[in-house]
């Protein structure tokens, strides 16, 4: 299912939450939008799920106009989108199969067809054997699983993911994400993942949008905003994206911040590109900080580091790092 979101306005007590916010999502594809706390990022997603109409733009969902709906249709239209949060949602009063099964009950499915489903849900989650198990003796992961089952209990067409990770340490994220690439992949879902983790575009998403107070200020897929970031929220993210395992992520030998970022494509982390260079140009460098981040099976590469030298070498040099793949930026701009 696309969703199309055009020109959507929202306001609070005279705060503009979502100011003029378009983006498209395409069926069948994992979006990520994220941005910094109070960014308008909870109440993009509201608007998408239908929970609230904005003050002004369109949301549509494949070739049907859904901000505007009678209540009758516009509660129809919920029962086929998924919702996962980032504290669970879960009823304590309920065990795990009786939290799966309530979407089941509240839509009048019958109840002979109602553990069979349960069963097959928690399968799929990794729990079949948790379904009689109190919530209480679950952990945050396990919780997490089941309110992703209880998401999936109606059969949605879409599945929204509220800063689903956020309460999680990073080994139980990682498997979360990769839960919900595989339900996504099994499904044809959909997936909207909002989150401030720029781990979570990594590991998850096909597409990017940035948010910053309201409005989308870069949007990308996900390999292209890592190896070209335009704006400094962005950069500032990856400077600071944590390792996805013992050979990722940043390393940062020093305190200090060198004077030039160099981005590798994938293709060129595994060459001794700069050696070479150094060679030829008579160059100095001070390497202050790299890493690779592994997107879909690619290597992009990051490096922040000082280079002194003969200014018309710097250039020449810096021509030679763009014909293999390397972008070089100043830092700060």
């Amino acid at each position: 299912m696309e969703i199309r979101v055009n020109n959507v306005v929202r306001h609070y007590d005279g705060v503009d939450a979502i100011n003029d916010v378009s983006l498209t999502v395409q069926s069948n594809k994992i979006i990520g939008i994220i941005g910094r706390s109070g960014a308008g990022k909870s109440t993009l997603v509201r608007l998408m799920s239908l929970l609230e109409r904005p003050d002004s733009g369109e949301v549509w969902f494949g070739g049907e106009r859904v901000d505007n709906l009678d209540k009758d249709a516009l509660t129809s239209r919920r029962r086929r989108i998924g919702m996962i949060f980032q504290n669970f949602n879960l009823f304590s009063s309920r065990n795990a199969g009786g939290n799966v099964a309530y979407p089941l009950e509240i839509n009048g499915v019958p109840k002979e067809k109602i553990l069979p489903k349960v069963r097959s849900l928690l399968s799929l989650v990794g729990l079949e054997d948790k379904i009689y198990a109190p919530i209480s003796t679950l952990s945050g992961g396990q919780k997490q699983r089941v309110s992703i089952a209880r998401a999936l209990a109606t059969d949605p067409e879409i599945l929204f993911c509220d800063e689903a990770t956020s309460a999680l340490d990073p080994q139980t994220t990682r498997s979360i994400l990769s839960l919900i690439k595989e339900v996504q992949a099994k499904m044809n879902l959909t997936v909207v993942m909002i989150t401030h983790q720029m781990e979570v575009v990594r590991d998850t998403c096909d597409y990017v949008y940035v948010l910053e107070a309201g409005k989308v200020v870069e949007h990308n897929t996900t390999q292209g905003l890592f190896s070209s970031p335009k704006t400094p929220l962005v950069k500032d993210f990856l400077a600071n994206l944590a390792p996805s395992g013992p050979e990722g992520g940043m390393l940062l030998f020093s305190g200090d911040k060198g004077h030039y970022i160099l981005r590798f494509a994938p293709g060129a982390t595994g060459k001794p590109i700069l050696s070479h260079l150094i060679k030829k140009y008579s160059i100095d460098m001070n390497i202050l900080g790299a890493g690779i981040q592994t997107i879909d099976g690619e290597s992009y590469g990051t490096m922040e580091c000082d280079i002194t030298g003969d200014p018309d070498s710097l250039r020449e040099m810096f021509e030679d790092l763009k014909k293999e793949n390397v972008k070089v930026e100043e830092a700060g701009k």
